[in-house]
């Protein structure tokens, strides 16, 4: 549970100690050990920490893990109310925005930032560019007939139709 705070160390800890045994497996590109950190960080409000650690995963290019620590920095930036960063880090990933045609990209990693182009368009006002991420994100689940994404997906409509007022 995230407000278990000794459990989700113990966890990192597991996370940490399995990453620098998998470091000798051929799974692609090695990732800095301690940047698992970061999804705790974030979880506990860390911020400064969940940046520092994320940028250990951007920094080399081909580490198996930097979609995560992408998304993560956009999502801070977002709650920090720092728009025009977590945009950025939305453009970089999507430059057509929401009419990226499914499949040019990643999958999880353009799902999850077709969600956060959705929030930051609620965030500014902007209903038409929110559904358009909306639309985006269910052309993208019903190309792949992937069920992960659909939550995240659900709850953009939800706060869509909330701040529409129905």
């Amino acid at each position: 549970p995230a407000e278990d705070v000794a459990w989700r160390v113990e966890v990192a800890g597991r996370a940490e100690e399995g990453g620098a045994r998998a470091q000798a497996l051929p799974l692609g590109a090695p990732c800095p050990v301690r940047a698992v950190r970061v999804r705790r960080d974030f979880i506990a409000g860390e911020w400064d920490a969940a940046r520092t650690h994320a940028a250990m995963l951007v920094e080399p290019l081909s580490c198996t893990l930097a979609h995560m620590p992408k998304v993560t920095l956009g999502t801070i930036a977002r709650l920090q109310g720092r728009a025009e960063e977590a945009w950025r880090q939305v453009r970089a990933r999507l430059p057509e925005g929401a009419q990226t045609e499914p499949g040019t990209t990643t999958f999880q990693e353009s799902m999850m930032f077709l969600h956060l182009g959705g929030l930051l368009a609620l965030d500014a006002g902007d209903r038409d560019g929110a559904r358009e991420w909306a639309e985006a994100s269910d052309r993208w689940l019903a190309w792949s007939g992937a069920v992960r994404g659909q939550s995240e997906g659900q709850a953009l409509w939800a706060q869509y139709h909330r701040r529409a007022g129905d």
